[in-house]
């Protein structure tokens, strides 16, 4: 089994090749007191004249979201409404720029920054640093992107809150983003033949992400191919003992680097700041 200090050597290396990518999740964007999900959902169940306790027995927060879409228009407005706010409240805005995290982040030379977060935060930090992002959502982006005249490309692989039609909230838009046709889909499988991918504030329990590493891992093992080959090792920053986690991703090429979950934000503050060192 590999020491942290083995773990931490391999993903600087790979950042100094400029083949690390970091892949990040909601766990990151805590610092800002974004809108807690529940919240947000309970506000939609009472005004609909739901129990919200009751509602919640119904189903998953995507199951639940697909039956106010479909059901109650006027009141998924109103949580888009309330998200857009939320998201990029100026209390968040404030909040991000005393984010230490969020900071350093941006100060490190990612070329590509992957996030399942709807908020605009990691693309304002990189701003504050004085660097230009490049946001990719849609086909259209990728399509018309500039070659040049960008620090970091932003994909955001479940939408940007300030595109609402790109943004996947409900159970059918994650059902329907499973043929992996879209062109964030495509982007993340050629990323990821190459690079290191690096989850930070992930829980590895997004169905799209792990039925991409799954397909791969598949692709690489078809009798048609020419032997075995292994692809770039990959990382998940976890703050919790996750024995049977770390088994099922080490089949997919995917080590698992436990910081301490007494001191989550100190702890990838120092390890972020230890990417950088020299």
């Amino acid at each position: 089994m590999k020491t942290f200090n083995t773990h931490l050597t391999e993903v600087k290396n790979a950042y100094a090749e400029g083949k690390l990518i970091p892949f990040i999740g909601s766990g990151f964007s805590k610092p800002l007191d974004l809108p807690d999900w529940r919240q947000l959902v309970a506000g939609v169940a009472a005004s609909i004249g739901f129990d919200t306790e009751l509602f919640f027995l119904h189903g998953s927060y995507p199951q639940l979201l697909d039956y106010i879409r479909k059901e109650h228009p006027n009141q998924w407005k109103d949580f888009i409404h309330e998200l857009h706010v939320g998201l990029d409240s100026p209390q968040s805005n404030k909040k991000r720029t005393g984010s230490t995290t969020h900071q350093l982040l941006a100060e490190l030379n990612f070329l590509t920054i992957y996030t399942t977060n709807y908020d605009p935060h990691i693309e304002k930090a990189i701003i504050d640093k004085g660097k230009k992002p490049l946001v990719l959502t849609r086909l259209e982006d990728f399509a018309c992107a500039s070659a040049t005249g960008y620090d970091c490309e932003i994909i955001k692989f479940h939408g940007d809150v300030k595109e609402d039609d790109t943004m996947i909230l409900t159970e059918t838009q994650y059902f329907n983003r499973m043929a992996l046709e879209e062109a964030v889909d495509q982007r993340l499988r050629a990323d990821l033949l190459s690079n290191s991918f690096l989850f930070v504030g992930y829980s590895f329990n997004d169905a799209n992400i792990r039925y991409i590493w799954y397909k791969i891992n598949k692709l690489k093992k078809e009798p048609s191919r020419r032997g075995d080959f292994a692809l770039r090792k990959s990382y998940y920053i976890t703050f919790a003992n996750e024995p049977i986690q770390a088994r099922l991703l080490e089949a997919w090429d995917v080590e698992v680097i436990a910081l301490d979950p007494e001191n989550p934000s100190d702890s990838l503050t120092e390890f972020l700041k230890a990417l950088n060192a020299r």
